[in-house]
Parts: C-alpha cells; sequence; structure tokens
C-alpha cells in the first residue's frame, strides 16, 4: 500500500524541480523524511534553499559593490547590521534619471531603505570592513539596462571575464566601469580598447554599465 503513494511523492518533487528551474530558482535541495502509516495516510516533504556567505570588503572611503548571491532580507538596515556606525553613506544608482540616491544613516527621511540585489551601491566605509551577507546562491540572472548608465549587479562567487559578461548585449555596450576603492578612482572597460586595466567581474565587483540604448544584460 505504500508504494502508490512513494510514486506520487516523487512525481510532485519532479514538478517542483521543473517549476524552479523556469522561474530561475536554481539551487535547491530535496529531501524526504520517513513515511509513516498513520490514520490519515500522510507525507511530508522538506524543501530547502541551499544559502552561501557573499564575503564583501571595504577600504575606507568608497567602494562600488554589489551582492554575489541573492538577499533573503531586503531591509538595508537588518542587511548592514554587522557593519552598523561603520558605514557613512549608501548610494543608489537610478538609472531612469541618471542621478544617485544617497542614504545616510543619520537621516530620518532617505529615498530608498530596501537593497535590490540587481543592483550595484556605492558605500562611503569609516573603516576597513569585511563582511558577510547570507542569501542563497544565484543561478541564470537577467538585468535590465537603460540608455546612458545602469548599475547592474555581479552576482556570483566566481569569477567571470567582461567578454563573456557582455556578450548578451555586445552591440549596444560601450563602457563597463569598476572602482579601485584602493586608490579611491574608477577604472574604465572598452571595448574599442586593445588595453583595458581589468579583464574579469570578481566576486562582491559593482559596476556601472553604459549602453547606447534600453537592453537586457543575461547571465547564463
Amino acid at each position: 500500500n505504500q508504494l502508490p503513494r512513494l510514486t506520487k511523492i516523487y512525481k510532485f518533487i519532479l514538478i517542483i524541480i521543473y517549476m524552479k528551474k523556469e522561474l530561475i530558482i536554481i539551487i535547491i535541495l530535496l529531501s524526504i523524511v520517513p513515511i509513516y502509516a498513520q490514520a490519515n495516510n500522510e507525507g511530508s516533504i522538506i524543501v530547502e534553499v541551499l544559502f552561501t556567505n557573499c564575503s564583501l570588503h571595504f577600504e575606507p572611503g568608497w567602494n562600488l559593490f554589489s551582492f554575489c548571491n541573492e538577499l533573503q532580507e531586503k531591509d538595508l538596515l537588518q542587511v548592514l547590521t554587522e557593519i552598523n556606525g561603520k558605514y557613512r553613506y549608501v548610494l543608489h544608482w537610478d538609472k531612469a534619471v541618471q542621478q544617485f540616491d544617497i542614504y545616510s544613516p543619520r537621516s530620518e527621511k532617505n529615498p530608498f531603505t530596501n537593497l535590490d540585489d540587481n543592483e550595484s551601491y556605492f558605500l562611503y566605509a569609516l573603516q576597513e570592513i569585511d563582511v558577510k551577507i547570507n542569501g542563497a546562491e544565484a543561478g541564470p540572472e537577467l538585468r535590465d539596462l537603460a540608455e546612458g548608465w545602469s548599475t547592474p549587479s555581479y552576482p556570483y562567487q566566481k569569477s567571470r571575464p567582461v567578454d563573456v559578461v557582455i556578450a548578451s548585449f555586445y552591440d549596444q555596450f560601450r563602457y563597463l566601469m569598476k572602482y579601485d576603492a584602493s586608490i579611491q578612482q574608477f577604472q574604465i572597460y572598452s571595448k574599442l580598447s586593445n588595453k583595458n586595466p581589468f579583464s574579469t567581474l570578481n566576486m562582491g565587483d559593482g559596476q556601472f554599465t553604459y549602453a547606447y540604448n534600453d537592453t537586457t544584460l543575461t547571465y547564463l
């Protein structure tokens, strides 16, 4: 009598995996708890999300960063609670109007209070800081880019070549900028240059990307 019940459970698991991939939520763990014969004939399924640590390093001064995982908590104060009192500003780039929104923990009224793991941010650190941000490991991702400058996040913990990152919108791509916090200066990558100051995006890197028109960056 148990066999038909187990067959149904396995079919249900396959449906879950298929739906999750369609929604581009890639990394899940499935485990089946033992099924005991009970009067109501009930079984149980546990679905767990794989969590990882995204390690970020901030130098004193300005740092351009992004989250190398999918945030489970979006509230800025909660995400940065470990470094409370160690930073002065967080800047978010509004690509629609091409200007910064400025968050200050000392202000009673800020233009944003949540963080978006699709975006890069500037943070002004008062001291050298290392912080781990918990979240789910990223899978394939899409980033909407505006005509002009956008700040898409780099969501992975492993490095990738810039030419691989920009391949999905190469015809619309013009520049990609990272920020060297050690010297407080932008580095600019151009597809027209034979000698660029960097060739990869790495864990925690934030970026400014210039596109000729509205387009989409696809991380595969």
